[in-house]
């Protein structure tokens, strides 16, 4: 798995172009997200070692330049799905601490020292076994993910043949973490 790209070309698309090696360090990269400034966050291998970490890779003078860890609190947290901001303010990722934990989505901060430590999206948003491959949306206050979720029991629709525990494409408003007062970050 590796990272391209297309160009947008009138009504259609570019042929595919692989990233080049800097980015594409290892047989596994995946999960990319792009910034306003052209840098990609991604999933894949550090130059130090082969596990898997959330890596940048900042784009400058038309060429990536070498990616680097980006630190999310825990260490040792396994982190997947990275979703930023186009203004890098923030980033929502799943994030477990042990193995036999599910993927949980959580909300980090760009501060002016870093990165702020990840925020629990809470069981409202991460139900079932896993909540994962997150993608805010065009207003950039929306965050799309799928999960094996159900709905609440009193929810309208928790009834409903698909909501039967299997994987499905959920949504769900960022407002009440990104209107929280800063401090809270």
């Amino acid at each position: 798995m590796n990272l391209w790209r297309v160009n947008r070309q009138g009504n259609g698309w570019s042929a595919p172009v692989r990233l080049p090696d800097v980015v594409n360090s290892c047989s596994t990269t995946f999960a990319p997200s792009i910034a306003a400034d052209g840098s990609v966050y991604f999933i894949g291998c550090s130059a130090t070692d082969t596990q898997f970490h959330l890596l940048r890779s900042v784009y400058r003078d038309g060429a990536y330049q070498p990616p680097y860890v980006v630190k999310l609190g825990d260490a040792e947290a396994q982190i997947r799905d990275p979703a930023i901001a186009p203004d890098r303010s923030f980033m929502v990722f799943s994030i477990k601490h042990a193995m036999q934990q599910p993927y949980r989505l959580a909300i980090a901060f760009h501060t002016p020292t870093g990165w702020s430590a990840p925020r629990d999206l809470g069981d409202t948003v991460n139900g079932g076994t896993h909540s994962m491959g997150a993608q805010l949306g065009a207003d950039r206050r929306t965050l799309y993910f799928y999960s094996d979720r159900r709905l609440s029991p009193s929810d309208p629709d928790a009834a409903a043949p698909w909501n039967n525990g299997a994987d499905h494409i959920w949504q769900v408003s960022l407002a009440p973490w990104l209107e929280a007062p800063r401090a809270e970050h």
